[in-house]
């Protein structure tokens, strides 16, 4: 006698019916839905000659600590602290030149540097300079007094910072600043 090895036609009949269970919708796991938030995306699409860096869209210019002494009268500058904005991906065939002019508050009492942020805690009687690689003197929410050739492809502008006393007596505090800057091309 041979043993067969052929499954009795019941055991499929059972298989069939434990794999339609096991999926039915009622053994399957519930979906929760909860709310995850929002996603905002910046961006613009440009008809220029070149593109700000995307670190440089907000970029922030780290100044340390000046001593008070160091701005003892008005006029008198702290030392500078040197800054980049780079343009990409830049075409001389739609522009040769870019200049950077900068906006925000000027200061009350000098026209030609930044005003320091208002709040509590805030220096008093000291505002921002900014010079472009030509040594100008960048006027807050005026025209760049010089431009820079371009070259295709990647661009890299040079720029100081530095501190300013505008009063005869400086508050020592906070001396945040806070401009946009805007590309102006040729």
């Amino acid at each position: 006698m041979t043993m067969s090895n052929r499954l009795p036609p019941a055991f499929f009949l059972l298989l069939c019916s434990g794999l339609t269970l096991m999926f039915s919708p009622a053994n399957a796991a519930t979906v929760v839905t909860v709310a995850g938030g929002q996603a905002h995306f910046r961006g613009a699409v440009m008809d220029s000659a070149c593109v700000v860096a995307l670190g440089d869209t907000n970029a922030e210019v780290q100044m340390g600590q000046v001593r008070r002494a160091e701005l003892s009268s008005v006029g008198q500058w702290a030392d500078p602290v040197a800054f980049t904005l780079t343009l990409t991906d830049c075409d001389t065939s739609v522009s040769q030149a870019a200049g950077i002019a900068f906006q925000g508050n000027a200061d009350p009492q000098d026209p030609m540097v930044l005003g320091m942020d208002n709040g509590p805690g805030s220096a008093v009687g000291v505002g921002l300079g900014i010079y472009d690689e030509k040594s100008n003197l960048v006027v807050p929410n005026s025209a760049p007094r010089s431009f820079s050739t371009l070259i295709d492809g990647l661009n890299v502008l040079h720029f100081m910072a530095k501190y300013r006393a505008t009063r005869e007596t400086v508050v020592s505090g906070d001396a945040s600043v806070t401009a946009s800057f805007i590309v102006l091309y040729q």
